[in-house]
């Protein structure tokens, strides 16, 4: 993994251009580049298909230092039809279902290995989700959601 924060901000002219070709090569070769900034604009043209987190409130940490994003499971949303959110936004593949009267449990899997747990609310006694095993879906949060673990 290579980390990298605010990678363009205040760097010579053409830093932006390095930049993408950071990203580029280090997709190549199988490293997972991470870029904090605050700039959301400049990282949108740089998000691969894993996509952009975007986290609304601040983290203490150093340079370099490993962190996890947690996201409760009931704080993600999930849809067959594409969402009109720009980050946090996955796509993946229902791999299971499970119905327990008052919420559904769905474990969705990305291209990427990943399988998120996403509950839902059953609104009604009958709630016809138009969601099933082997659908393929988004899935997203709101940026003030995530939780940044640090240890």
């Amino acid at each position: 993994m290579l980390p990298t924060q605010d990678p363009t901000t205040a760097g010579p002219g053409g830093a932006n251009l390095r930049t993408h070709e950071l990203v580029n090569i280090t997709e190549s070769i199988g490293v997972t580049c991470v870029m904090e900034t605050h700039d959301q604009e400049e990282a949108m043209p740089m998000a691969t298909p894993q996509g952009v987190i975007s986290i609304r409130h601040g983290i203490t940490g150093t340079l370099g230092m490993k962190v996890a994003v947690a996201v409760r499971p009931e704080k993600i949303k999930i849809s067959s039809q594409k969402p009109t959110v720009d980050v946090n936004l996955f796509r993946g593949v229902v791999k299971e279902i499970s119905y327990f009267g008052s919420y559904s449990t769905y474990l969705v899997a990305t291209d990427q290995g990943h399988t998120f747990k996403i509950t839902e609310i059953n609104a009604t006694r009958l709630d016809n989700s138009d969601i099933t095993w082997g659908d393929a879906v988004y899935f997203w949060w709101n940026d003030s959601v995530p939780v940044v673990l640090t240890q």
